[in-house]
């Protein structure tokens, strides 16, 4: 079930209605710790599975603002999971990440450079890893739920 929020201390989620069906959306916010401080990242995040006869597709896209840099970062995330076809008891988990600095989207005209390079450097790592984390999450829900629909036998 995609709604079943995952529990983590550094982020809080209120989840929206989906217009469509095996659909998620929800606002968050997510307390980065740096070094000596934390940063605070505001986003919103649309998530949807496409069930196919051999395989289950998940598209997950996020935007994400640090307030005070007034910088937006997105998130993108594909997820396949197809039979194995060299074993018919195996399934295949692929995915792909893509994580920027929105440059059209952010005030970069009105940011000092330093903040920019700090949000390249610094808070980029920061996301991506807690992403990832989400993201190994969602993968390990994915292969239990082919499991479920036998697509693929429990171990």
């Amino acid at each position: 079930d995609l709604s079943i929020p995952r529990p983590c201390p550094e982020k809080w989620a209120r989840c929206m209605k989906s217009r469509q069906p095996h659909s998620h959306e929800k606002n968050w916010i997510l307390a980065l710790q740096c070094q000596s401080y934390v940063k605070q990242v505001k986003g919103v995040q649309f998530l949807r599975k496409y069930i196919e006869p051999n395989r289950i597709v998940i598209i997950k896209a996020d935007m994400m603002t640090l307030n005070n840099e007034g910088l937006q970062f997105r998130d993108q995330t594909w997820t396949i999971i197809s039979r194995a076809q060299t074993k018919p008891n195996a399934a295949v988990v692929r995915v792909c990440e893509q994580m920027f600095l929105d440059r059209e989207a952010s005030e970069i005209a009105t940011s000092r450079p330093e903040d920019i390079d700090y949000a390249q450097n610094v808070v980029l790592k920061n996301l991506n890893w807690k992403l990832r984390e989400h993201t190994t999450h969602l993968q390990d829900q994915l292969i239990e739920e082919t499991q479920n629909f036998g697509m693929v036998p429990a171990a």
